[in-house]
This record gives structure tokens, C-alpha cells and sequence, in this order.
């Protein structure tokens, strides 16, 4: 829960808007950026970032599947069902283990 609510309260310090993002690049930066500042924030969670990266990737190759392109907003709401998604799981294994 805690990696969700960090990619909500870090989304506003980003300034991209809603227009398609030209390359790849831009992308893999923002994302890059997203890392930094979460571990300056709350230091480094190795799992977190496995996370992010799994389903920053995920985000990706669904609006590229929907012909959406990279848009900023997109990605981030694809990455959020993502992130809570796995997050959602691990209370449900914890609660199997307990």
C-alpha cells in the first residue's frame, strides 16, 4: 500500500503534461526520475523497485497495445492498477502464510 500512495503523492512533482511523449526516452527518464525521488524520500526498497519496473513496462506495452501512444496520464493509471494489484496480492499471501 505504501509504494501506491508514494506514486500518488510523486506524480505532481513530474512536469509532464497529458501530449504524447516523442521517444522512448522520455519515458525510461521519468520513470528513472520517479526511483530517485521515492529512495531520497523513503531510501531504498529493492522489491519496490522490482515493482515499478515490472509494471512500468507492463503500462507501456498496454498503451502501445491500444494505440494510445506514451501518454503521461495513461501510463501512470496503468502503472497504479498494476502496482496495487501486486500490492493486493502480497496481503493476500501474507494473510495465507499468518
Amino acid at each position: 500500500m505504501k509504494s501506491f500512495l508514494a506514486l500518488f503523492l510523486l506524480i505532481p512533482f513530474f512536469s509532464y503534461s497529458n501530449e504524447n511523449v516523442i521517444t522512448k526516452i522520455e519515458v525510461d527518464d521519468f520513470w528513472k526520475q520517479l526511483k530517485e525521488i521515492r529512495e531520497t524520500k523513503y531510501g531504498i526498497d529493492e522489491v519496490w523497485e522490482k515493482n515499478i519496473d515490472y509494471c512500468s513496462d507492463w503500462s507501456e506495452r498496454i498503451a502501445l497495445s491500444k494505440d494510445e501512444g506514451f501518454i503521461m496520464s495513461n501510463l501512470v493509471a496503468y502503472t497504479n492498477v498494476c502496482m496495487d494489484t501486486l500490492s493486493k496480492m502480497d496481503e493476500m499471501i501474507n494473510l495465507e502464510n499468518n
